[in-house]
């Protein structure tokens, strides 16, 4: 999968909120090329934050709710 993303993954600045081991496992993801899924407790942790950060920058990533899992 092709990323659009304007931004090289180490300009990205995430909040101080989110754990550096958080913000690697996300890079890696992104070296990676796979879709990102962000997911949590339903309080706020900033995960509509994180989401929003990596789609204006290009890549793709979604909320848990956001998605359909399908086990066949």
């Amino acid at each position: 999968m092709k990323f659009n993303n304007s931004l090289p993954i180490s300009k990205i600045t995430f909040p101080d909120y989110i754990s550096p081991k958080k913000v690697k496992e996300i890079c890696e993801a992104i070296k990676s090329g796979k879709v990102i899924i962000i997911k949590g407790s339903q309080k706020a942790t900033g995960k509509t934050t994180v989401t929003k950060i990596l789609r204006e920058n290009g890549f793709v990533a979604f909320e848990k709710f956001e998605c359909v899992e399908i086990e066949i």
